[in-house]
This record gives structure tokens, C-alpha cells and sequence, in this order.
């Protein structure tokens, strides 16, 4: 190497001139394909196969490598063959380079997953250019096909489907038209794969024009939207159901953006209101001019205080509910239920309600006929209950008389007989007057806290103990719950054997709540408990337990028994998820273990 200008001796570390002594350019270059055996231009030369351009690894004074491009030429020099070269350090290329490789590879990848792919179309020969990831989508390959290139009216013949031909073929002919002069076509259709699987795409295309404004070249993208139109059709199809539903429910949904006080409507809206949205002038209404046509006036009180809660500056996120009556546009009066949640956005600057409007006026009519018949239904009961009593009363009284005067055994066997029967009837009647009350209100919260302590109150065992769990424990039961302790309670000490102890507590398992009861008398015996809660079984009039588990049944409350017999009964009341609930904070101990109970009575 007889001379290397600044620039060289800058990119390869070196300072001086004299530090170039003994070296040749191969000592500075290595082929990428070689490992380190250097390119020797002179050899090239003289071989003939001296490139223009080539591509190497520099080798830095410092050892390290970096890419270059060595452009060498022959020429003479003071009558000498020579070869001059140009070195280009090529680091940022080389960068940029793979960094647009890998663009290009996350774009293939992003084409892949959205079933995209690309295609060019020739204006001048009416042919398309397509590439594998296009014959992917329609389930074929360039050598099936003859190559990549298809002239425009044979792909429609080959993957069009016959009802879909004179529609494309009209586009096609309208883009391929001289006077066309749209710059961006989008289109849907479906094509018959060669498979024979028929998918949707949505083509996406431009075009690029000449100095003459000619087109002369079209660029466009294709895309499988096949399972997007599967998920629209089962949208549409969810929705037609849901607006059937609401149809048959007399429901209808609305919007109201809170910072404008504007209501949106729709045709369910307006069908519940007798009219429509000609009649209205659109579906957009302002809170006071829907106030001022609908609200009956009666119940405007009534909507302007529920409407606080959303008009707050501050909504509170969450539902509620309310009734009012509403003056159709016939002039009918009906009775709505309004349900409402609102949503704000995170930055805070949109506030909006949305809820729906149930039309309820047959509901309550039929919950009013309900209480009236039930009202004669009860009133007829009390009144028989009150005759077959009196009844009782005269025969029992008369059977009474008749011991006073008879002296026979075998006619006072007799009478104790009907005086069983009798104390059965009355027995019998006492529970149908219980039973006709059930589930007649409403279920309740009731604190099972004060519940066994007014039950102690009344029929005292020898110790009532409460566990840990119970303390602010409410359940939501019929409001007959009390019965059910009260006839456990009335067992216990019936048939338990004597003075016990009784213990109520519970445990939460899986979200659910078992709520004990426990006592420690004699138990119930293993071939008993199948039939426990059955009507008629048992000692006495066999109605108690069936009468606990139809009082817990009415909110989906079960019980049964577990207890071992010699140590005592344990009832199991399993309360569902959201069937209870802790007023004070505290909670039932887990399933692992009961914990310390503390005597209260």
C-alpha cells in the first residue's frame, strides 16, 4: 500500500503516516464469507476478478471490526498498473438497514395476524400481481396457479362467487375506466377459496399517476374479514333477540349526557311513550322539555329528587332505582320503573347516566289483584280457622264432661282417643294458619343475634351460647326466620333429653355462609335423619322441621342435619352469597376453624 489519505487513517484509529509502514490493504479488510483470510485486490487483478463494488469487515488498529464497502478500480500510476480504492464506512447503513428489516418483519407479522396481505394491479395490461402471503388467504399457492401474475377477469372467474360476479364486475369496469378519477376504492365481497370454503375480504386500494395524470399503477391490500362479519352477524342477531326481549318486557333504554342535560331516546323509548321521533323532533330531548312533556304531574317531586343524583357535580358510580307516573301521547296514564348507573370518564370531563325505563303498569295491577284475592283468600281461612276452632273448643269441652261421667275403662280409652284426634285437628289447624302466612311479605334482613336471644327469652335452655360469627350477623329470610329457631329450640328441650346447652354460630365456605345450630342432648339416630324434614315425621306432629325448611327454602336457604347421634343434633343452614350480610364489620370465622364462642345468655 503506497498511500492512504487522512479520512482512512481517521475511520481505521491510526494517527500518523509512518504507522502504515509495512502494511497492504489486505491487512486492513476481511470478507464477511471468509473468516479472516483477507482480499488481496492486486491478486484480483490480476486474475481479472477485481469487483466495483464489495462488502467487508474493517479491521480497526484497536482489533475491532466494523462493516465497510470497497469500491476499487485499476488504473496506472507512473506507468504501473495500481488499483486505487475507495473505502466507505457503512456502520450507520448497515443500522439502518436491519432496523428496516425488522420493521419489514413486524409488519409481515402484523399482516399475518390481521389477515392482510398486498397486490399491485397494472392499469395498461389489466393484470394483477399477487404474492404467497395473498394466495394464503384464498387457500392456494403461485404454482397451482401458474405464477403471480393473473389477469384481472380471470381472478374473478377463478375466486368470485357467481352472485357476487356482476357486482365486482361492474366495479372493476368503473375503476378500469379512463374517466375514473377517485383516489381511494373500498369494497366488500366474498370469494369461494379453492378449498371451496367461502370468506369475506374488504379490499382497500389506490392508485399513482403519471406526469400526465394517467394512472399507471394501482396498489391496493386485501383483507380476511370473515370472522369479523361472523361476529357482527351474531351481534346483529344478539341484538334483534335483546330488542325482542325488551319489546316483550316493555323495556327501553336512554342516555343522558350530564353536562348538557341531554336526554338520547330511541324508537323503544318513544313506543312506550306513544310516539315517535317525527312527532318529537328527533331523539335528542333536554332533561326540563322531557320533564315538562311525560312526567305526570303528581310525581314531579319524585323524579326532581332522584334526579339529584345524577346532576351532582360529582355523580356517584353506581345504580339506583325508582318509580313515577308518566302521561303518554294518547293521554294515558302508566306507571314506569326507572334504573339508572352513571359513568364518568377519567379525566373528568364527561359525565354521563345511562339507564332504562320499564313500563310496570299491568305488573302492579296484577300484584294489586294478587293482594286483593289473597286479602278474601286470608280473611276466608281466618274465618274457618276461627269456626273449626270453635268446633274443637265445644268437643273438647264435651269430651271432658263425658270422663266426668263415665267410670268404664274401656269407654275412657275410647275417649282418650278422640281427644287425641281432636288435639291433631287443632294441631293441624295451627299449622295451616302458619303455613297460609308464609312468603305472603316481603323477606327481610333480620339479625340472627337478637333473633336467638328473644327465642331464649321464651323457651330458656340452660345455656344459649352465641359463637364469635354471629355477632352483627343479618340474614335475609322470610320474616317467619324466628319459627325456625324457635321450633329447633322447642326439639331441643322436647326430645334432646333434659336441660342442655344450646349453640348457634357459623362459617363462611366458597362465598356461601353455613349458619349451626347445635345442642348437646341425645342426637338424632342415623336412620332417622333421611326422613327429618319430611311432613308427618317424627314424635309429635311431625310439622316442625318441615315447617323450618319451608320458611328457609322461600330465599334459597336449605338445612340439614349432621349431628351425631349420643352427642347431640347440628343443623346445617346454608345461606347463599348474598343472602347475608355484617353490619358492624366483623365477619365469620373460616372453614378451618369455629374459634372461641362467648356465652351471652
Amino acid at each position: 500500500m503506497t498511500y492512504a489519505n487522512p479520512l482512512h487513517r481517521e475511520i481505521f484509529g491510526y494517527t500518523r503516516p509512518e504507522e502504515y509502514t509495512g502494511l497492504s490493504l489486505c491487512d486492513f479488510l476481511t470478507a464477511p464469507d471468509r473468516g479472516k483470510k483477507p482480499w488481496n485486490p492486486p491478486q484480483a487483478q490480476e486474475h481479472g476478478s477485481l469487483p466495483k463494488e464489495v462488502e467487508f469487515l474493517g479491521w480497526r488498529r484497536d482489533g475491532t471490526q466494523f462493516p465497510i464497502q470497497v469500491t476499487a478500480a485499476q488504473v496506472t500510476i507512473s506507468d504501473a498498473p495500481a488499483v486505487l480504492t475507495f473505502i466507505t464506512d457503512i456502520t450507520e447503513r448497515k443500522k439502518t438497514d436491519e432496523e428496516l428489516r425488522g420493521a419489514m418483519g413486524q409488519l409481515s407479522m402484523a399482516m399475518d395476524m390481521a389477515g392482510l396481505a398486498s397486490w399491485e394491479f397494472d392499469p395498461n395490461t389489466g393484470t394483477f400481481l399477487f404474492n404467497d402471503r395473498f394466495y394464503k388467504i384464498y387457500g392456494t399457492d403461485a404454482e397451482r396457479e401458474g405464477g403471480y401474475r393473473i389477469p384481472a377477469m380471470e381472478y374473478v372467474e377463478r375466486f368470485v362467487p357467481p352472485d357476487e360476479m356482476p357486482r365486482l364486475t361492474e366495479v372493476m369496469g368503473a375503476v378500469s375506466h379512463p374517466d375514473y378519477d377517485e383516489d381511494f376504492l373500498q369494497v366488500e365481497h366474498s370469494i369461494v377459496r379453492r378449498d371451496g370454503e367461502r370468506r369475506y375480504i374488504i379490499v382497500r386500494a389506490t392508485s399513482v399517476k403519471d406526469e400526465n395524470g394517467k394512472r399507471s399503477m394501482g396498489f391496493g391490500v386485501t383483507q380476511d374479514i370473515t370472522e369479523i362479519k361472523r361476529a357482527e352477524d351474531r351481534l346483529r342477531s344478539t341484538m334483534g333477540q335483546l330488542s325482542m326481549a325488551m319489546d316483550m318486557a316493555t323495556l327501553a333504554s336512554w342516555e343522558l349526557d350530564l353536562d348538557t342535560s341531554t336526554f338520547t331516546f330511541n324508537d323503544q323509548f318513544y313506543r312506550i311513550y306513544a310516539t315517535d321521533a317525527k312527532r318529537e323532533g328527533g331523539y335528542q330531548m333536554s332533561s326540563m322539555e322531557y320533564f315538562r312533556r311525560f312526567v305526570y304531574p303528581e310525581d314531579y317531586d319524585i323524579v326532581r329528587n332522584n334526579a339529584r343524583n345524577t346532576t351532582l357535580p360529582t355523580p356517584s358510580i353506581g345504580y339506583f332505582q325508582f318509580e313515577h307516573r308518566i302521561i303518554r301521547r294518547d293521554g294515558e296514564v302508566r306507571l314506569i320503573l326507572v334504573r339508572s348507573a352513571n359513568w364518568q370518564s377519567e379525566d373528568g370531563k364527561h359525565r354521563k347516566s345511562f339507564g332504562i325505563n320499564q313500563d310496570i303498569t299491568e305488573m302492579r295491577r296484577a300484584e294489586e289483584e294478587l293482594r286483593r284475592s289473597r286479602e278474601k283468600l286470608n280473611l276466608l281461612s281466618d274465618l274457618t280457622h276461627h269456626d273449626i276452632k270453635n268446633q274443637i273448643l265445644i268437643q273438647s269441652a264435651t269430651l271432658e264432661l263425658m270422663k266426668c261421667s263415665i267410670t268404664d275403662p274401656e269407654q275412657l280409652k275410647r275417649i282418650g282417643r278422640l281427644e287425641r284426634s281432636v288435639n291433631i285437628v287443632q294441631e293441624q289447624i295451627d299449622f295451616s294458619s302458619v303455613y297460609q302466612r308464609m312468603g305472603t311479605a316481603l323477606p327481610q334482613w333480620q339479625s340472627i343475634e337478637e333473633i336467638a336471644r328473644c327465642v331464649q327469652e321464651q323457651r330458656p335452655a340452660k345455656a344459649l351460647v352465641l359463637g364469635k360469627g354471629i355477632t352483627g350477623l343479618q340474614v335475609l329470610a322470610d320474616p317467619m326466620l324466628i319459627r325456625v329457631f324457635h321450633n329447633l329450640v322447642e326439639d331441643s328441650l322436647l326430645y334432646g333429653g333434659g336441660p342442655m346447652t344450646v349453640t348457634i354460630d357459623c362459617l363462611e365456605k366458597g362465598g356461601d355462609l353455613i349458619l349451626t345450630y347445635e345442642d348437646d342432648g341425645v342426637g338424632i339416630p342415623y336412620e332417622e335423619k333421611g326422613e327429618l324434614f319430611t311432613k308427618g315425621f317424627g314424635k309429635g306432629t311431625g310439622l316442625g322441621l318441615f315447617l323450618c325448611r319451608e320458611i328457609l327454602a322461600i330465599t334459597g336457604i336449605t338445612i340439614k342435619e349432621t349431628g351425631e347421634p349420643g352427642r347431640g343434633v347440628r343443623f346445617e343452614m346454608l345461606v347463599p352469597e348474598g343472602k347475608f350480610r355484617y353490619v358492624n364489620g366483623q365477619g365469620a370465622h373460616p372453614e378451618v376453624g369455629q374459634g372461641e364462642p362467648s356465652k351471652v345468655c
